[in-house]
């Protein structure tokens, strides 16, 4: 066991019910206690004073909380971007700091982590006027999934720091949360959004690209040239290489997660929509797939605000999101979902990527054309 200072064994107060590690260094005499019977108190007492030996004197696990979220959200600025600090930060302002924001993180234990998920609730929208309405009585099972992952990169990013001691194992999602799916296409509206008449609109083939691959709308943006891969073009077939996304601040980044660096097999329904797009920006210096009109990085919120229009002009309900959504939806039934996964980054992807060749002829082909029949099936069903 890590040492260095020689402490001493923790003693047993029955009176105080609490076990006190001491150690005098350099005339200043330290002092730390645990109220958990047993080894695992005793243990507790001499880290929580080799710590504060370590700290001259400050026990993180004294912190509070709030304390301890903002070197979280920071740590996460650092590793991920704003975006996903953004989204994190208004995740816990909302549902984890009212329940335990002013809690010592030494003293939380798994429950009152538990009890963040079950009693949170809707906080509804605020109006001009001052007042709030609510659009659901309960949260989904989907954002209370988010709120267990925050909690648990909390308690991880803690552990690391040595101001907490362990990770919750066993937090549970309430059977009654219910599920909300996301908003998709019709297969009607699959077949207006490809049909030519659009071609003209400037981000048209990217949501085009989006229903045809299961893309998320960051992925998708993130595309440069260069990421396309064709190996024979008279076999229509080729490799989209997901390697980098752009978050709502503009940011490139690595992606959402570690499964989000993949390969995706393309065959001629998507093929053909990259031809069209490599058409349309033939006349720009531009290394990206969807630049803007004038060749620059494309931007999240100008192409949210263009499907926006297109949606309102044609009917449409699916968010941008929704029409990754779409894709899978399609292939409900016609593919099984080990298969689907890695298309669309659920799965541990490769961390390196093997030569196309190879993937051609395996299970990554089959899979493409199984993805293809199915866009071409619901194309051709008019």
């Amino acid at each position: 066991m890590y040492n260095p200072y020689g402490i001493s064994d923790p003693e047993w107060s029955d009176k105080e019910k609490r076990w006190t590690a001491r150690k005098m260094m350099k005339g200043v005499r330290y002092k730390a206690h645990s109220p958990i019977p047993g080894k695992k108190g005793a243990k507790q007492a001499k880290d929580r004073l080799l710590e504060k030996i370590e700290n001259n004197g400050v026990v993180k696990s004294n912190w509070n909380f709030r304390k301890c979220w903002d070197l979280f959200l920071e740590d996460i600025i650092v590793r991920t971007g704003t975006s996903h600090a953004k989204q994190t930060s208004k995740l816990g302002s909302a549902y984890i700091l009212p329940e335990i924001g002013n809690k010592i993180v030494g003293e939380l234990s798994e429950q009152d982590f538990q009890n963040v998920i079950n009693y949170a609730k809707p906080i509804g929208k605020l109006k001009k006027d001052g007042t709030r309405v609510f659009y659901q009585k309960e949260l989904s099972k989907k954002t209370l999934q988010d709120i267990r992952g925050i909690i648990v990169a909390f308690c991880r990013f803690c552990k690391k720091s040595r101001i907490m001691e362990f990770i919750p194992e066993y937090l549970s999602i309430p059977r009654s949360a219910p599920k909300r799916g996301k908003k998709i296409l019709q297969p009607h509206e699959f077949r207006e959004l490809i049909d030519e008449k659009n071609d003209e609109e400037w981000y048209i083939n990217a949501w085009r690209l989006m229903v045809c691959t299961g893309l998320r709308p960051g992925e998708c943006y993130g595309l440069k040239k260069t990421d396309i891969m064709v190996v024979t073009t008279s076999k229509d077939t080729g490799l989209l290489i997901i390697k980098r996304s752009i978050n709502e601040t503009n940011e490139v980044t690595e992606g959402k997660n570690n499964n989000a660096k993949r390969k995706i097999p393309i065959k001629k329904t998507v093929l053909e929509i990259i031809r069209k797009q490599l058409k349309k920006i033939e006349h720009l210096e531009t290394d990206w797939l969807f630049p803007d009109k004038i060749g620059g990085q494309p931007k999240p919120k100008a192409l949210y605000d263009e499907w926006s229009r297109i949606k309102k002009e044609k009917g449409f309900e699916a968010t941008p999101y929704g029409l990754r959504h779409t894709f899978i939806s399609f292939l409900h039934g016609y593919i099984t979902k080990e298969k689907l996964e890695p298309i669309v980054g659920h799965s541990k992807s490769m961390d390196t990527f093997n030569t196309y060749s190879q993937d051609v002829d395996g299970e990554l082909e089959k899979i493409g054309e199984t993805i293809d029949e199915n866009l071409q099936r619901i194309l051709n069903a008019a």
